[in-house]
């Protein structure tokens, strides 16, 4: 038996309804994602280099300036995981103790990892 136009009609309305609830759920969970790269925050004030970690998770970071960090390969933080920043805490270096600062330094290279799915990177204007 062949469905009639009518009832292709709805099933049409049915996948596309599907569809929709299908790509709305995946763009909340794409929001929840940028909400926890949001929870590792890193900032640049002369003389001070700052993290802070407002997630549940302790989490290792790197500051390495920008001109260093594009020379060096890094070993996988994950192999050997020692995180340098516990939970919900923040930590602050001055300019001279960031990896590779030298006096008239523009930018470093700022990466976290907490080795179980969140983490991010980013060049940042000292």
């Amino acid at each position: 038996m062949e469905a009639t136009n009518s009832e292709k009609v709805t099933a049409m309305k049915v996948l596309m309804l599907f569809s929709v609830v299908l790509l709305s759920a995946c763009s909340v969970f794409d929001n929840e994602q940028s909400i926890s790269d949001a929870d590792v925050i890193a900032t640049a004030n002369e003389p001070l280099f700052s993290v802070l970690n407002k997630s549940e998770k302790p989490i290792l970071y790197l500051v390495i300036e920008t001109n260093l960090a594009s020379v060096i390969d890094l070993a996988d933080p994950c192999a050997d995981f020692s995180p340098n920043l516990e939970a919900r805490s923040s930590s602050q270096l001055s300019y001279s103790d960031i990896a590779g600062w030298e006096e008239g330094a523009e930018s470093v290279w700022f990466m976290w990892t907490d080795c179980r799915g969140s983490g991010d990177s980013k060049t940042i204007k000292l």
